[in-house]
């Protein structure tokens, strides 16, 4: 929409709504720029205290004399962590969670940057800006005098990841997956998300994860999860703020997923994602698959996936006067669709690719077929299947939730 659509609105609606309508569009262009700000802290951590666990990185901030562990998590299988922030002051430290509770303890093994001048050694971190910290090395338990004033308040996502809740819950309603879009800071303070559990973890059963896409809930796949045969799988659902950038999201996914198997200890799991939920998980994949994780990928089912981008975000960033963040990387061949098809599918993770149609269109309503299932995508498949459906209805169809408990349990044999 072009911003003069925007004024005509505003002209003929009354002051009461105009004004309403302004405090919506500054909040929102607030929160873009807000996120536009971020930059990204990335390392690496080795272990030699001797101890054993998950080693947990952990973006730390000064905040009233205090140094708070503001976040945290399980770090990749080549010892690698990134975080994203925007600009302040931080260091990095990291733990190794030897309880395997999530949570620092002053017993555990510990550092962090600058332990070796016994105080914090603090940078800036500054709007767009990559930094490349030297290696942590954890020795031994932090001095007692300084894990004194550690305060660990990790971001309550995380935190929330794991926990078992009901698809009912309100907090996957669709007024809070429009401000997961809109408004993604608010979501996140508000709403938080994370990697959920539907029931409590059992062992012997395959984790599949479920992905929605842009202003989605994980209750679009309620029909598909209900059909899994809870003997042999256990269905987890990621929730997020769909308005972020991607690369962020799929960041997040990365930490759930690891923060759940360092507890669980799964050695496979699978994902099944709808939407620009596909985009997100083929850049979870590649991420995961470098970071050299202990579990394996045993399956993934894309559906109605604009892998290649969508012409509609493409208009939306040409011409809306606030750009939401996840728009640019959806537009049609944006950096970040580019960027994923120069990374080849690994050849050992199965790969079913789903898409919709509906006559006399070019898709399925939402999604062109070009970009729902582009050659490239067709040759690293093991299967490609086709229905005849609208781009939300398909996951509510008998034949869809057929062929998806097919190919999980054909995928056991």
């Amino acid at each position: 929409m072009k911003y003069w659509l925007i004024l005509v609105v505003i002209g003929i609606s009354g002051c009461s709504f105009a004004k309403q309508l302004k405090q919506k569009v500054d909040a929102v262009r607030q929160q873009v720029q807000t996120i536009d700000q971020r930059g990204s802290i990335a390392g690496k951590v080795v272990n030699r205290s001797g101890r054993s666990g998950p080693i947990l990185a952990s973006l730390l901030k000064r905040e009233d004399g205090f140094v708070r562990w503001i976040d945290a998590y399980p770090v990749s299988g080549n010892d690698a962590y990134k975080f994203f922030g925007i600009p302040g002051s931080y260091t990095v430290g990291a733990f190794v969670d030897a309880n395997r509770d999530g949570e620092y303890q002053t017993s555990e093994p510990a550092t962090y940057l600058g332990e070796d001048q016994k105080l914090p050694t603090f940078f800036e971190l500054r709007a767009d800006k990559k930094n490349s910290l030297q290696t942590l090395v954890i020795k031994n338990t932090l001095a007692p005098e300084l894990s004194a004033r550690i305060v660990y308040d990790t971001n309550q996502a995380l935190q929330a990841s794991g926990r078992v809740v009901s698809l009912r819950d309100r907090m996957f309603s669709r007024e809070n997956a429009r401000l997961g879009m809109w408004q993604p800071l608010d979501f996140t303070e508000r709403v938080g998300g994370g990697l959920f559990l539907l029931k409590e973890y059992r062992q012997n059963r395959i984790p599949v994860i479920f992905v929605h896409g842009i202003t989605g809930t994980p209750v679009d796949w309620k029909k598909p999860i209900r059909a899994l045969d809870p003997k042999r799988f256990q269905p987890l659902v990621f929730y997020y703020a769909s308005g972020l950038p991607l690369d962020a999201v799929s960041e997040f996914l990365l930490k759930t997923v690891n923060k759940l198997q360092s507890r669980h200890r799964f050695p496979e799991f699978y994902v099944a994602a709808h939407s620009m939920g596909g985009l997100v998980t083929r850049s979870f994949v590649k991420k995961y698959v470098d970071g050299g994780n202990p579990a394996r990928i045993g399956l993934v089912m894309t559906a109605n996936s604009p892998m290649q981008g969508l012409k509609s975000a493409q208009t939306g960033v040409n011409y809306f006067p606030i750009v939401i963040p996840a728009w640019r990387d959806v537009a049609y061949q944006s950096e970040f669709v580019k960027s994923l098809h120069d990374w080849s599918w690994p050849t050992d993770i199965p790969y079913h690719l789903v898409f919709s149609y509906l006559p006399g269109e070019k898709g399925d309503g939402v999604v062109e077929l070009e970009s729902q299932i582009p050659r490239s995508l067709q040759q690293e498949a093991s299967g490609v299947y086709g229905f005849q459906a609208e781009h939300t209805e398909l996951l509510r169809k008998r034949d869809f939730v057929t062929l998806f408990n097919k190919l999980m349990t054909d995928s056991l044999k």
